[in-house]
């Protein structure tokens, strides 16, 4: 099983390698980095944090919709911006 963990915080992406190891995770920064990852890897789950800067989570959620991806996604956040919430 292949994962990739998008959060704008490198303490939840270092938890998540200590979690899923010795699954092969990927691990992305921002939202930019996330959709080069899903260009090149053939991802099974997706841990996605919904607050970040510059592009949200939601942001990839919709590309995913357009592209049709079927891949499970795990909403995250420890943060909790009102545009997102929104949306």
């Amino acid at each position: 099983m292949s994962i990739l963990a998008v959060d704008d915080s490198p303490a939840m992406l270092g938890l998540y390698r200590d979690m899923f190891e010795p699954e092969a995770i990927h691990t992305a920064s921002s939202v930019a980095e996330g959709r080069a990852i899903l260009a090149k890897e053939d991802i099974h789950l997706i841990l996605l944090d919904m607050d970040m800067p510059k592009e949200n989570g939601m942001t990839l959620l919709k590309e995913m919709q357009l592209r049709k991806l079927d891949i499970p996604v795990v909403v995250v956040s420890g943060g909790s911006s009102s545009a997102t919430k929104k949306q």
